[in-house]
């Protein structure tokens, strides 16, 4: 919001910070160059293609939108509850994603996972293992 400006007056909702980060978002694509840019794309695209591989050969573990369009990010379903899954995934260091019931309270085991061009095929990997790991773990009564 604009600052100096009473909130019943102002004009706009951009804020300083928004602008300076898009600011910073467009010198990084201009430093890139086209060619640059479609390489960092790629290397996006890769990641979730690699990672969306190894989650989908964990059994118990479906990709609900495994044929549709993605490029960094998409959603896993879990034999389990999600949240149960980003503790443990949390307990050995692992930043697992996204538990979608937040937003979609029905979807208890859905995950969101993000990758990046600065992901790892070894952190991949790693998070797959966990999560086999994890999945394989027989809840207990309580």
């Amino acid at each position: 919001r604009e600052q100096h400006i009473r909130r019943h007056r102002a004009t706009s909702n951009i804020c300083t910070n928004e602008t300076l980060i898009a600011l910073m978002g467009a010198m990084h694509m201009s430093l890139l160059g086209p060619e640059g840019l479609e390489h960092l794309a790629t290397r996006n695209m890769s990641a979730c293609i690699l990672a969306k591989q190894k989650l989908a050969e964990i059994e118990g573990i479906t990709l609900p939108h495994f044929a549709g369009s993605h490029f960094n990010e998409f959603v896993v379903e879990l034999p389990k509850s999600a949240a149960n899954c980003l503790n443990y995934l949390d307990s050995v260091g692992i930043i697992g994603g996204f538990d979608l019931s937040r937003w979609y309270p029905t979807q208890g085991n859905w995950l969101l996972v993000s990758v990046t061009d600065q992901t790892k095929a070894e952190e991949i990997e790693l998070l797959a293992a966990h999560i086999a790991v994890w999945s394989a773990i027989k809840e207990v009564a309580a």
